[in-house]
């Protein structure tokens, strides 16, 4: 599983924390893989966005 982090990646007594972007089922994938192999986590904060279907191009 491919899951790009965002640096900076902080590691404090043991613990890691960094920021990742993905879309819902690639942040289920990433829960799972993490249960699954028995490493605890805790989610600190989500941000959402919706996305619009349309492409914005700008005139020349």
């Amino acid at each position: 599983m491919e899951f790009p982090h965002e640096f900076t990646i902080e590691v404090r007594n043991g613990h890691y924390e960094f920021d990742i972007t993905g879309t819902r089922a690639e942040f289920d994938q990433f829960r799972e893989a993490l249960e699954d192999i028995g490493i605890p986590y805790e989610l600190l904060s989500k941000v959402s966005e919706e996305r619009s279907n349309r492409l914005l191009t700008r005139g020349l």
